[in-house]
């Protein structure tokens, strides 16, 4: 039985390996490429912390970090892109509390 914890903790050391390799080798080139680069180091690197009760501070920070080397007025779009993220999950859990249902709209081009 330890023979096969072993065994199974090197294949996921292995994969963990691989998925950090091709984090770091990586070079994007398009807004896609950049969209599954966020992606793998979400799953990859960041997943595994996002229980712990710092979590919030480590994203502010994080956030902070990354926008240092952008512009006042990409600062300002990532801003405005989270402010939305945070409009839309407060309405939601405002909905929740209030046992209202998500109404979703379909919009039909005539």
């Amino acid at each position: 039985m330890v023979r096969l914890q072993s065994v199974v903790q090197q294949i996921a050391d292995d994969v963990a390996g691989e998925a950090l390799k091709a984090i770091v080798t990586s070079k994007p080139t398009t807004k896609a490429d950049f969209t599954t680069l966020s992606q793998q180091i979400m799953s990859t690197i960041i997943a595994p912390h996002t229980s712990n009760a710092l979590y919030a501070a480590f994203v502010e920070q994080l956030s902070k970090d990354l926008c240092e080397g952008l512009t006042a007025v990409q600062t300002r779009k990532v801003s405005s892109a989270l402010s939305v993220l945070g409009n839309t999950k407060q309405q939601e859990e405002r909905d929740k509390a209030s046992g209202k249902k998500k109404v979703s709209y379909f919009f039909v081009n005539t």
